[in-house]
């Protein structure tokens, strides 16, 4: 692993900087686009394409307004049948994300009585249906629309339409994260290993799989404690699945070995203290063809918020001898 040394040797360099924000362009749909539905089978059931968006919304009953410090924002949205399979819909499985990286669930709206367009239900499309609707949201007034989601199941988030047009922050770059308990701290994902190879010779990937290992480096900027945990970090792959953290087994390490002298070490549940800083490692099992796109951290279930993006590196593949220089 002849690259860790050098990774800690600029780490320092980079807990100097300030952190940055979000500003590359995002390689993602835009508004009208047709994104194609595959199911965990391969197979492609059909097409989904936001038209419209309507922020905040104009055409809903006046006598039902949003909630104070708040307000109601409409989709239109487009489903299609491939020509030879049929297609379970689910518009409460659309979801908008806001700049913060908060994620929102539709609401229920009440349209105004000349609308045109219905609210869109849950239905099964035939072979070569389409059907079209609007899908509500109630978000506050503070709050950006970022991008839109599809979530056919918890662990999967498909892109629908990139509204702000941002990406995640490149690898090296220090991201500044609140631990949702009061605690802010400074996070950079410094290298990537792509595949991960150095594991315990009796404890491989699971057959069709390989590891994936994520090296980080975390800080605390603030007085509070920052306690960061690897169980809010997940990796997103280019179908949208969403890849939790694992343990990895790695050969025993001898004292004075390359390996031991690597000091690899898992993230767990950490406490920080004003000052401190670590490095450690994240590890993940993904199958062998999918791409990993992002890293994302979620301090609860309600937000999924970019820190790294893995589309564009080019990752090393770590060694499996511990006697190298």
């Amino acid at each position: 692993m002849k690259r860790l040394p050098f990774i800690l040797a600029i780490m320092l360099v980079l807990l100097t900087a300030a952190p940055l924000g979000i500003s590359a362009q995002a390689q993602a749909p835009d508004i009208g686009t047709a994104v194609a539905f595959v199911d965990n089978e391969g197979n492609e059931l059909g097409s989904i394409t936001v038209t419209g968006i309507d922020d905040p919304a104009t055409g809903l009953d006046p006598d039902f307004p949003a909630e104070a410090d708040s307000r109601y924002v409409v989709l239109t949205v487009v489903f299609e049948a491939a020509a030879d399979r049929r297609f379970d819909i689910d518009p409460f499985a659309i979801v908008v994300q806001d700049g913060d990286g908060a994620l929102w669930s539709r609401t229920a709206v009440r349209l105004a009585e000349d609308a045109v367009v219905p609210e869109l239900g849950g239905q099964a499309l035939a072979p070569g249906s389409r059907i079209s609707g609007v899908v509500g949201f109630a978000l506050p007034d503070a709050a950006e629309v970022a991008r839109v989601f599809y979530q056919p199941e918890s662990n999967r988030l498909i892109t629908l339409a990139e509204v702000l047009g941002v990406a995640p922050p490149p690898v090296g770059q220090v991201f500044e994260i609140a631990d949702g308990a009061g605690g802010t701290g400074q996070v950079a994902v410094l290298d990537v290993f792509d595949p991960f190879l150095d594991f315990d010779p009796g404890s491989p990937p699971e057959p069709g799989n390989r590891y994936l290992m994520l090296w980080l480096v975390l800080e605390n900027v603030t007085p509070a404690i920052f306690q960061p945990s690897s169980s809010w970090c997940v990796v997103r792959d280019d179908a949208g699945y969403l890849w939790s953290t694992g343990f990895v087994p790695r050969p025993t390490e001898e004292p004075g070995s390359a390996r031991s002298e690597m000091a690899i070490l898992d993230l767990d549940s950490q406490r920080l203290g004003s000052g401190d800083r670590l490095s450690r490692a994240i590890f993940f099992q993904l199958p062998e063809d999918a791409v990993a796109t992002a890293m994302y951290v979620r301090p609860d279930s309600s937000y999924l918020i970019a820190v790294a993006d893995l589309a564009d590196v080019d990752a090393a593949a770590t060694p499996v001898s511990d006697d190298e220089d």
